[in-house]
């Protein structure tokens, strides 16, 4: 099951739209009513798409917290927007969006956003894979692979791995299971790990033959 986090600082609407996820078979993995609040609970619990609101207030709205997000983990993002401006719709088609919500909604709007934005998001995600699938290299050893990087990283900068992965801008335990090699993270989330960290995914693979 999909765990869905709602940005949104309309009290009313947010919470419409948390009941309208979870008639939608969908659970809530939180609501919140600023981008600060958003971050932090993405880089500590499962997020597995992305509900914001565009015009969001406080230091950061929806565009600069989706930004924010999507430079460490490459989710489905669905803007909620009620705004015509073309200026703020180019703002966020930057941040690549898979789909937008136009208030006001109904259930089924909901709904079919957000297959729409999971569907797209697999679709590109495929797409990222195509080369390396097609270098014929077993997953988990890359993971093994990838691991063993990282940790030199983190031994070569003297750095616990609480500390490195608080760089990373990840939970600790996501970290103690990259650097262990499992197989149980997300590809979405090796991927923006290794491009910030300025590693090669095709790179990394060859390592491995």
């Amino acid at each position: 099951m999909y765990k869905i986090m709602i940005v949104e600082d309309e009290e009313l609407i947010a919470n419409l739209l948390g009941e309208s996820v979870i008639q939608c078979g969908y659970g809530v993995s939180g609501i919140f009513a600023d981008g600060d609040s958003a971050i932090k609970h993405t880089f500590s619990d499962e997020v597995d798409v992305l509900l914001m609101d565009i015009n969001l207030q406080g230091d950061l709205d929806g565009i600069q917290t989706a930004e924010k997000i999507k430079a460490i983990y490459d989710l489905p993002l669905i803007y909620i927007t009620g705004s015509t401006d073309r200026k703020i719709l180019d703002r966020a088609k930057v941040t690549q969006p898979d789909a937008f919500l136009i208030k006001p909604f109904k259930i089924e709007d909901v709904q079919s956003n957000i297959e729409m934005a999971v569907y797209r998001h697999e679709l590109d995600m495929d797409r990222k894979l195509q080369t390396i699938y097609d270098k014929g290299v077993d997953y988990n050893t890359f993971l093994k692979s990838l691991g063993k990087i990282f940790k030199e990283l983190r031994k070569q900068r003297g750095m616990s791995q609480s500390e490195f992965a608080k760089e990373m801008q990840i939970n600790y335990r996501h970290y103690q299971d990259l650097e262990g090699g499992k197989s149980n993270l997300k590809l979405e989330t090796l991927f923006n790990l290794a491009k910030f960290h300025e590693l090669s995914i095709p790179e990394l693979f060859e390592q491995t033959n």
